[in-house]
């Protein structure tokens, strides 16, 4: 968890993609942010840790999410590079539409 300036807290992934897609501001209050700097939340994380260990059921699922997000992450820079690569290709259904307008102007 790291806190924003304005004080509040998110999970690092979720406030740098609010960030990555031009955001200046709060998610919470949407009041504008002097900074996009976060800073490391540690009491509320050793507050997690502390209560993933009293719950050993929890704390395996926590693992199992954990790996899950970071898979996640690496697809979705993998579809990036793949969009980016081919995005001058014309989607099919728009190239059969340009060739039926053809065909009836012919």
């Amino acid at each position: 968890p790291v806190s924003t300036v304005d004080g509040e807290t998110y999970e690092r992934l979720a406030i740098e993609a609010w960030f990555n897609t031009g955001h200046i501001t709060s998610p919470l209050t949407n009041v504008p942010l002097t900074s996009r700097q976060v800073t490391p939340n540690q009491t509320l994380k050793r507050a997690i840790s502390s209560f993933l260990e009293s719950q050993p059921h929890l704390q395996a699922w926590a693992e199992q999410v954990s790996g899950l997000e970071g898979t996640i992450a690496k697809r979705e820079k993998e579809l990036l590079e793949l969009s980016s690569k081919f995005s001058n290709v014309v989607p099919r259904v728009e190239y059969e539409r340009v060739l039926l307008e053809k065909r009836r102007m012919q």
